[in-house]
């Protein structure tokens, strides 16, 4: 994951515009926007993708703060409108990163217009992963 392009915007080896910042996650616009308002956010711990994260409180905290980020980020640049926010599941991640995605309303390319028509298949939400991740633990457990 070194050679990754997020990995290398986490360490401020490219000239992306970084709309938030702190210890835990970056924002920034995305370079192929599916609308007229794409941001992702990506953790400054390199994880690999969704499935990569385990049922730990670091993980948790992780997920709920991307998506309470994601929130917020785009109602101030949108605070009357409707976004959709998902993370890409393997194999239909473009960047072999852990990012999160959040779109705006209407989604302007054909691609991302079906990825978020069909969650589970393509997109899960914070929600659907926080589940997920739980849920392995448990499975974990009971073995």
């Amino acid at each position: 994951m070194e050679n990754c392009i997020f990995s290398k915007i986490v360490r401020g080896e490219t000239n992306t515009r970084i709309i938030y910042e702190d210890n835990l996650i970056l924002a920034f616009h995305d370079i192929n926007p599916a609308a007229k308002i794409h941001i992702l956010i990506i953790p400054r711990r390199p994880i690999k993708n969704m499935n990569s994260l385990k049922n730990t409180e670091e993980d948790i905290i992780l997920v709920k703060h991307m998506e309470e980020v994601g929130k917020k980020l785009f109602k101030d640049i949108s605070p009357e409108g409707e976004c959709r926010i998902g993370f890409t599941q393997p194999p239909f991640n473009t960047v072999p990163y852990l990012h999160m995605h959040i779109v705006s309303l209407p989604i302007t390319c054909n691609y991302f217009r079906a990825v978020f028509l069909n969650p589970k298949l393509f997109l899960w939400t914070p929600e659907m992963i926080l589940e997920k991740i739980k849920k392995n633990k448990l499975e974990f457990i009971n073995k």
